[in-house]
């Protein structure tokens, strides 16, 4: 809406230069000093569309005042130079426009923030330590037991041992006593 708005003022500030110019040049022919003040009422009305459009992009509350400033001039200069009230409504609509711009680019801040807060979030969730989700290793020695007759590692839960096909005893547990691994 910004960009539209400044294209429209640009263009349109043209046409109301052009217009206003000629009013003026042309009641100073015949002396008409009303006519000459409504046609400076047009000329400066073009000045502030031009400013107006100029800053919509950037400050489009500055430029709503601005619209708003150059209608009211608008509608005073029109006593005597009657295209003043169109092109007073004009500036009303520019406004409109520059306000309708303001609301859009207050929204697109907001998403913006809103997406800058985002990645803010992911990126502190990937500086801090990641918690671990498999559990800490068991030591070997407390996962296998050696078999007495021949030394060869076995799990704790085996009651043969895998190579040599001896009877794991209770010897071949480590801190268990005789009690004990009868209940294994």
């Amino acid at each position: 809406m910004r960009v539209a708005t400044l294209i429209i003022g640009l263009v349109l500030s043209v046409g109301l230069f052009i217009q206003s110019v000629l009013v003026a040049g042309l009641s100073s022919l015949g002396d008409d000093k009303q006519m000459q003040a409504s046609g400076a009422a047009g000329f400066w009305m073009a000045f502030l569309w031009v400013v107006a459009a100029a800053l919509v992009i950037a400050f489009p509350r500055v430029s709503l005042v601005l619209f708003v400033l150059a209608a009211l001039l608008g509608f005073a200069g029109a006593d005597h130079f009657p295209d003043l009230w169109i092109w007073g409504s004009g500036s009303l609509i520019l406004a409109l426009f520059s306000y309708l711009g303001y609301l859009g680019k207050r929204h697109e801040q907001a998403k913006q923030d809103a997406l800058l807060d985002t990645a803010n979030a992911v990126r502190a969730a990937l500086a801090t330590p990641a918690i671990r989700s498999t559990p800490p290793r068991i030591p070997a020695a407390a996962t296998q037991i050696y078999c007495s007759q021949c030394g060869a590692p076995n799990p704790t839960t085996a009651r043969f041992c895998s190579a040599c096909g001896e009877r794991l005893d209770a010897d071949a547990l480590p801190g268990l006593d005789a009690g004990q691994a009868d209940l294994r």
